[in-house]
């Protein structure tokens, strides 16, 4: 199992960048599916041999899940290619989920995992370092996208890892100097790769596990620590994105420079950017990334039920066989599966779109209850207590669930904060019938020891006539 997560780390990580750079085939591109199915197969063997050990709450979500979804495939009347390429897009993440529940790792395997995990995300600063000023000198910021598919990508996920660092400074597992200079590191690609919404999530990364640390970890100085990383987050980005643009050849004028504080503290050009068409601006054409999430009820408003069933899973996923796309829906995917909250409103309607919003909540629960454990669970807790947050804001911005990567390692460690939970209440509320076989195993010699002296005045008495 270890082995499989191990390979699982390093292919999503490494893949899609080779890929690009180098040209993969096919069969070797899908290695991800393959693992996958492998982990599904381990999962479904733990299960069937240690049984279902999962909190009541979580069946009965994945029960409404699955009915939501079947339900809404029944209404959509979706066609058999697309639904196995939906399939594939989302399920493909289901088995590293279930994984840890049905196969508990040890504190030295999540260790090792998490290692791994840093040691993919500390390679992306050297290659968005050459991607941006060797390999593709004079181009945009939009080239240096590390080994994922984008920049903006890339970012997502070293937020995540920022949020889990930050955690452990705060839990005493690293100390603040090596907290410090991690956080640079990974903070480093998204700069310079110029992606404007790293500035706005890192806060999220930083502030909130600071926020949930439990009491007895706190200090005065790890206040000022958060201030202070922020603002120098906020520094680096800002003189870098100015250089940037100062000495940048090509395709804009001096006249349409805008710093990035101007362009995050300015409504209107907030508004142009991500909403040119909810903002009015008719001068362009171009959908942003909040005219993709308006446009599902605007067309939902000719159909109601669409509402509840949207398109159908699979009707804007793009798969890499032409078969498992849908035809009737191309002009919709483009600007409309570049911002996750979109694709989800399009494909499962409003109420699919809850449903899965709902399940993502229930980790970020289950994160702030564990955050108080000690070890490495109760710090991948911390840290999950910031990742969900930028998950879920990050669907407003771009579509984490295109993200391999960022979707196979949330799903695997939401499974560790699942068995942990369940672990956790098992402890706490020691199941009834337990206690009851305890109980019947210490009485049952005492009735036993008994018996003969019950029987006794029976036999005795037996045939005796009163005097």
């Amino acid at each position: 199992m270890h082995i499989v997560v191990c390979a699982l780390i390093v292919s999503v990580f490494t893949l899609d960048f080779i890929k690009v750079e180098f040209g993969l085939p096919l069969v070797v591109a899908l290695l991800p599916e393959a693992l996958s199915g492998l982990a599904f197969l381990m999962a479904l063997r733990g299960f069937m041999t240690n049984g279902i050990k999962l909190p009541p709450r979580y069946l009965l979500y994945f029960g409404i899940l699955l009915l939501t979804v079947i339900s809404g495939l029944f209404v959509a009347e979706a066609t058999t290619g697309p639904l196995v390429g939906g399939i594939r897009f989302y399920c493909k993440y289901i088995p590293f989920l279930l994984l840890p529940m049905a196969c508990p790792f040890s504190s030295e395997q999540l260790r090792q995992q998490m290692l791994l995990i840093l040691l993919m995300a500390l390679m992306q600063f050297p290659i968005t370092f050459l991607q941006r000023f060797v390999w593709y000198i004079g181009e945009s910021g939009d080239e240096a996208r590390g080994t994922l598919t984008s920049g903006s990508q890339t970012a997502i996920v070293l937020l995540c890892a920022i949020a889990v660092v930050v955690a452990s400074n705060f839990k005493r597992g690293l100390s603040a100097a090596v907290a410090v200079i991690l956080c640079l590191l990974l903070f480093l690609p998204p700069t310079i790769a110029e992606v404007k919404g790293a500035l706005v999530l890192v806060p999220f990364a930083i502030a909130i596990p600071f926020f949930y640390t439990p009491k007895k970890y706190k200090s005065r100085t790890q206040s000022l620590a958060i201030v202070g990383s922020i603002v120098a987050c906020v520094a680096l980005f800002s003189t870098l994105y100015y250089v940037a643009e100062s000495t940048r050849e090509g395709r804009r004028g001096v006249e349409h420079k805008v710093d990035v504080i101007e362009f995050l503290t300015d409504p209107s050009l907030i508004i142009r950017y991500m909403a040119p068409q909810l903002g009015g601006y008719t001068s362009t054409d171009r959908v942003g990334r909040w005219d993709a999430i308006a446009e599902p009820f605007q067309h939902f408003n000719e159909n109601p039920l669409r509402y509840f069933s949207g398109l159908g899973m699979g009707a804007l996923s793009e798969a890499p066989i032409s078969a498992f796309s849908a035809d009737q829906y191309v002009e919709l995917r483009d600007s409309r599966t570049t911002v996750g909250l979109s694709m989800l409103l399009w494909e499962f309607g409003v109420l699919g779109t809850l449903v899965i919003l709902l399940g993502l909540f229930m980790v970020w629960r289950d994160a702030v209850k564990l955050r108080h454990l000690d070890g490495l669970i109760g710090t991948l807790a911390l840290g999950f207590t910031a990742v969900i947050p930028i998950l879920f804001f990050a669907m407003f911005w771009k579509n984490p669930l295109s993200n391999p990567a960022l979707m196979s390692l949330i799903a695997l460690f939401a499974g560790h904060m699942i068995s942990a939970s369940y672990r956790t209440a098992a402890v706490e509320f020691p199941e009834p019938v337990t206690e009851q076989r305890s109980n019947e195993a210490t009485e049952l010699p005492r009735i036993l020891n008994e018996a003969p002296r019950l029987r006794e005045p029976l036999g005795r008495g037996r045939g005796r006539v009163p005097g």
